[in-house]
């Protein structure tokens, strides 16, 4: 009995132009749930990941196929084999540590996983493919909703931050990082002592949330300095 034996082995797809628009939509799937909520791999780089992988994955099959038919070795997991290795460096580039805090882990294992989708969809395991997608959807946005709901109730956080000028375009980028990141504003002061100048800025929200616009806060212009609880 084979890998997929228990769910769809009869079902095979393996035209070329189904496979890639199914990859399109497999990718797409999973690539809108991390557009939305702003991550580094959005819609377009999934679709092209999965697109890619599919690619590969029938080329590689088709040259199995055709090596057997000439009498020739050919094995089809080879070039297969490759997208394992290659994804690792996107996987590698979504993630990010920033003091002592690591960002882009689930997007690094979201490219992985539709990698292997588009592998599946290359090899003509298109159901299975599709039925993965589905539950890769079904687990992140099932996850988020129980730790929203058990764990990042919103808790009130205060920060000073060190600037350069106390600008409007500043406040003004403030205000919308607070809302790219679902915090709530509360209040906004401004110290200045000697040439020493800040911000007390505090607002609520997710932990999730906050961590990510701690991140963002770092490298906006004006930005000196940080000092959070």
């Amino acid at each position: 009995m084979g890998l997929f034996s228990d769910l769809g082995s009869g079902i095979q797809i393996n035209s070329f132009w189904v496979q890639m628009l199914l990859a399109v939509f497999c990718g797409g799937i999973l690539g809108i749930e991390r557009e939305v909520t702003h991550k580094p791999a959005g819609i377009r780089t999934n679709i092209l990941i999965c697109v890619g992988a599919a690619l590969f994955a029938a080329i590689s099959k088709e040259t199995a196929v055709f090596g057997a038919a000439s009498g020739m070795n050919s094995d089809p997991a080879r070039i297969a084999a490759q997208v394992v290795s290659g994804v690792g460096f996107l996987g590698a580039g979504a993630i990010i540590q920033s003091k002592g805090n690591v960002f882009g882990l689930t997007t690094a294992a979201t490219i992985w996983v539709v990698a292997a989708i588009g592998v599946a969809i290359g090899m003509g395991y298109g159901f299975q493919a599709f039925s993965t997608s589905v539950i890769v959807l079904a687990i992140i946005l099932s996850v988020r909703f129980f730790k929203w709901r058990f764990f990042d109730r919103k808790l009130v956080y205060r920060c000073k931050i060190n600037i350069t000028e106390n600008t409007e375009e500043l406040r003004e980028t403030l205000a919308q990082l607070l809302d790219r990141h679902d915090l709530e504003f509360k209040r906004l002061g401004f110290d200045e002592q000697g040439s020493k100048k800040s911000l007390k800025l505090e607002f609520s929200g997710s932990k999730e949330g906050y961590k990510h616009f701690l991140f963002d806060l770092w490298a906006l212009h004006g930005v000196t300095g940080v000092a959070h609880r």
